[in-house]
């Protein structure tokens, strides 16, 4: 028997109601949610939630819930929602759900004006779900037959991949390789502030022509059999370690994983911005263009008051015009440029005098003169 209780924000629901069922096709894949729409149009049950279940998947171990619910009041839409959840099992990583309408010639309505609605997953289960709200007057003119609504929901029980697989490109098998101490597989050894790297020729010459011309150059180059060490100089080993893992698997250095503090988070991310920055540097040297874009693009992105100077600092000696705009853009719009005398900002003005300038004429800012470290002490002390 059909019970009401008072749920999702005070709407009645009617659980296992008879005016809505799910009828499994038998392969635990696919139901049909058939809801009696002129029932479901009457006053004392229009606005209410119509609520069904049954069991889906493999031996019914998961729980497929259907509902239908008319809004009253001046939004003339049906809202329908099918949610499928479980126990979590290894054997499924992911459940993805599809709701579809049927029209009156009980085909797939194609494009119907409907808005899709998010389902939240609980915590703990695996969740998947479909939701659509559809205008009334397109249901009523197109999908209902005989009284009857019906849709069609198909679920996918997607398994989880092994964790090595996403690391199983020629990428990263080579990067393997050239990790190894054994150089019998790579051709080529980086010697770097002392520390080498084992590596293929081809690989890196692949990435970057200014690499090609200093492995390819001569004219014997391309008939040595044994590894040629070659320096490095002016970088870093650690950031030509992580330009070499980069130019094997397109990968920058991963942000680092505090224990949560904020302080410690945001030390770890000035840190992760210094070695993205000497990273730039690294790639605009060596020509691999893939990673100077994609450095430039991360740091126009964590730009901060923690990194805005040294940033700012590294487009005065090379040439990055999207990371200078991106730092002229951010102190344009800080309350720092309109009173230029934060021990922040302080620096940045001293250091380029250009900036407010080019700030100005850039984004029409006021013109400005910021104050010295003096005259703000002398303000405080003698108000």
């Amino acid at each position: 028997m059909a019970a009401a209780s008072t749920t999702d924000q005070g709407v009645a629901v009617i659980d296992d109601s008879p005016l809505c069922k799910l009828l499994s096709s038998g392969d635990g894949r696919h139901v049909t949610f058939r809801v009696d729409y002129a029932a479901a149009r009457r006053p004392a049950v229009a606005g209410r939630t119509l609520r069904t279940t049954c069991a889906i998947g493999d031996g019914g171990a998961y729980r497929c819930e259907a509902s239908f619910r008319l809004l009253i009041g001046r939004r003339k839409l049906a809202a329908f929602a099918v949610v499928v959840s479980g126990p979590r099992y290894r054997d499924v990583h992911k459940v993805v759900v599809d709701l579809v309408l049927v029209d009156n010639a009980r085909s797939v309505a194609l494009q119907p004006p409907t808005r899709s609605m998010a389902i939240q997953a609980a915590s703990g289960s695996n969740q998947g779900g479909c939701g659509l709200l559809v205008s009334k007057d397109y249901l009523e003119e197109n999908c209902v037959q005989d009284g009857v609504l019906v849709a069609v929901c198909s679920v996918l029980f997607l398994p989880e991949l092994p964790p090595c697989l996403w690391m199983d490109s020629l990428g990263h098998r080579l990067a393997a390789m050239s990790n190894k101490q054994d150089s019998t597989l790579t051709d080529v050894c980086f010697d770097v502030d002392g520390e080498r790297f084992n590596a293929h020729r081809l690989v890196m010459a692949a990435q970057s022509e200014v690499f090609r011309s200093l492995l390819f150059g001569s004219d014997d180059a391309g008939n040595k059999t044994e590894t040629a060490v070659v320096t490095i100089d002016g970088i870093s080993a650690a950031t030509f370690k992580h330009m070499l893992h980069y130019i094997y698997c397109n990968q920058l250095p991963p942000p680092a994983t505090g224990d949560g503090d904020d302080d410690d988070g945001e030390a770890d991310h000035v840190t992760r911005i210094a070695e993205l920055q000497r990273l730039l540097v690294a790639a605009d040297a060596y020509g691999v263009e893939a990673l100077r874009q994609a450095c430039e693009d991360t740091l126009c992105a964590g730009i901060n008051m923690d990194t805005v100077a040294s940033t700012l600092a590294l487009t005065e000696k090379g040439s990055y015009p999207k990371l200078r705009a991106s730092c002229l853009e951010f102190l344009s719009n800080t309350q720092i440029y309109s009173v230029a005398t934060n021990d922040e900002c302080y620096e940045v003005v001293q250091s380029y005098p250009d900036v407010l300038t080019e700030i100005r004429d850039r984004f029409k800012k006021p013109r400005l003169t910021p104050k010295s470290q003096s005259t703000d002490t002398k303000d405080q002390t003698n108000p």
